[in-house]
């Protein structure tokens, strides 16, 4: 069954279409005499309606002012509009704040009312599930598939937005340049599947010690780029020192049969703008050829 929210000012004909709906078999029907009054309905549960028929009458005050309120909502409820003609100026507008579909009254039969309401909520239910399926091939072309990091190319356009937003404001941007340590040994010892959890389990670490406003993005089969607004290079260490401690815990949990490690590169507008990823990078490069120096072997 689907609910239909009817507006409608006249008691008589709120009656006749309320009957024609639910004689129909397939609806149920919640009549508003008021704009407000249905509208507050709306608010109530918008997820309660499939669907809105208006009866347009003289007498119906405020019906764009309500329409502009509904289009405007979460989750918008398709609209039927039933008026009389010599109204084509509301009919022009109203198509653009959520009414779907319009039938003249002097068009008006039992069998055109059921099949057109019947007709727009499947009209939007078909809408909303091409929305997700559109929404849901964006986030796989913005996220990578293994890790649900950013994408190459989206986290280049976001890196760009926010290195040009630091730049006219002067506020400081950070970048860290992740790289995971002895990766092909883990790939050749412990098979490819395991090496994918070992990228899955650090990228995870990672979103649970940055911010909302951070955002990573995975530059090669084991590196990660961290880019951190509004940070300075004291700020970005002190995160990074306690990543460290993160992963240091994760590693005494035993949930992989080896530990993590990671070298770590972080470059700062504190020295200027220009190339932030590539001293990033060069700093991880840095610190990896150091960390080897002091300990050949980390597992």
């Amino acid at each position: 069954m689907q609910s239909v929210l009817l507006l409608s000012a006249d008691e008589a004909q709120t009656e006749l279409l309320r009957m024609v709906l639910i004689n129909h078999g397939r609806f149920t029907v919640t009549s508003a005499s008021t704009c407000e009054q249905g509208y507050q309905m709306l608010l109530a549960n918008a997820s309660r309606f499939s669907a809105i028929v208006i009866n347009f009458t003289k007498t119906l005050n405020s019906i764009s002012h309500f329409l502009n309120r509904v289009s405007r909502t979460a989750s918008p409820v398709p609209i039927v509009l039933l008026c009389e003609r010599g109204n084509e100026n509301l009919i022009i507008s109203s198509m653009k704040n959520g009414v779907k579909d319009c039938i003249m009254k002097d068009e008006l039969t039992d069998e055109n009312l059921v099949r057109t309401v019947w007709q727009v909520i499947e009209a939007h239910k078909f809408e909303m599930m091409n929305a997700k399926f559109q929404k849901r091939l964006e986030e796989r072309a913005n996220r990578d598939f293994l890790t649900g990091t950013l994408s190459r190319h989206r986290f280049t356009e976001l890196y760009e937005y926010e290195l040009s937003s630091a730049r006219r404001y002067k506020r400081p941007l950070s970048v860290a340049m992740i790289d995971l340590d002895d990766f092909k040994r883990i790939n050749d010892t412990f098979g490819h599947k395991v090496g994918d959890d070992a990228l899955v389990a650090l990228s995870n670490l990672l979103k649970s010690q940055l911010r909302n406003s951070d955002f990573i993005g995975r530059f090669g089969g084991d590196e990660f780029v961290v880019v951190m607004p509004q940070t300075s290079f004291s700020q970005a260490q002190t995160t990074f020192k306690r990543i460290r401690e993160a992963l240091a815990d994760f590693n005494h949990s035993k949930q992989l049969p080896f530990e993590l490690w990671i070298s770590v590169g972080i470059s700062s507008s504190d020295s200027g703008y220009e190339s932030l990823i590539e001293r990033a990078d060069e700093a991880m490069y840095q610190s990896k050829m150091e960390q080897k120096k002091q300990s050949p072997s980390k597992s």
